[in-house]
């Protein structure tokens, strides 16, 4: 994979078990151990194959629109251009240098854990704080520096687990392969007839030839005089 096909994103990521931050490599799609976790961080309708973080361990996350979903990279903490605790210290209500329960939003923020492995927050997979055992999280943080299975390590910072202790919350930067793609287009009804013209899948960041044809009459009438045009050679 080249550099050109691969960007980072850098959720937040708690260990929720104690035993260190599990994640997938991402690797090469299709090769034993590589991640086949796919994301939609754009928010654009497809979802790009990402590393990604173990069943045992929770990405932070807050459901901005409250439909009982995490579907793309603003509803995560943290981007390409803006490490999580960065973005997670605009919640610190009261400055205290604490994310905790006198915050306004605190009970707002989820704890994610994909027990599935699909990349889709399903139900039972979202978990408020206190029920994922967490009471606060410190935004005083430390430069981290190496890898953890290929994706290069941000910063970390301690958070207090609900009855005593302490774990870690660190900002991992995914390699994201944004060539791997799967169309996470919304179900479709295909125009009339466009299953007689010649079908190509989607790929990338491209739609399917059905979904396009059935979306844009116009692309649909030109793409069938050029088929009907290749047709006779």
């Amino acid at each position: 994979m080249s550099v050109l096909d691969s960007i980072r994103h850098d959720p937040l990521i708690l260990d929720l078990d104690g035993d260190g931050i599990e994640l997938s490599a991402l690797g090469v799609a299709g090769e034993a151990g590589a991640s086949d976790v796919h994301f939609d961080y754009n928010g654009d309708g497809f979802a790009e194959r990402t590393g990604w973080v173990s069943a045992d361990d929770g990405i932070l996350v807050i459901d901005k629109n409250e439909n009982g979903l995490i579907e793309t990279s603003l509803e995560l903490f943290g981007s390409t251009t803006q490490d999580g605790f960065d973005v997670l210290e605009l919640l610190d209500s009261n400055g205290d240098g604490v994310i905790d329960a006198s915050d306004a939003k605190f009970f707002q923020l989820k704890v994610w854990r994909d027990l599935d492995q699909d990349g889709v927050s399903d139900a039972g997979e979202l978990q408020s704080l206190t029920d994922a055992g967490v009471s606060s999280i410190s935004l005083t943080r430390t430069d981290v520096f190496g890898e953890n299975e290929g994706h290069a390590r941000g910063f970390q910072a301690a958070f207090n687990r609900v009855g005593g202790g302490a774990g870690v919350a660190e900002t991992i930067y995914f390699d994201v392969d944004r060539q791997a793609t799967q169309d996470n287009t919304p179900s479709f009804t295909p125009a009339t007839d466009v299953e007689k013209l010649p079908q190509l899948p989607g790929s990338g960041l491209i739609h399917s030839i059905a979904w396009k044809a059935s979306q844009d009459s116009t692309f649909f009438d030109d793409w069938r005089t050029a088929s009907a045009a290749s047709s006779t050679f």
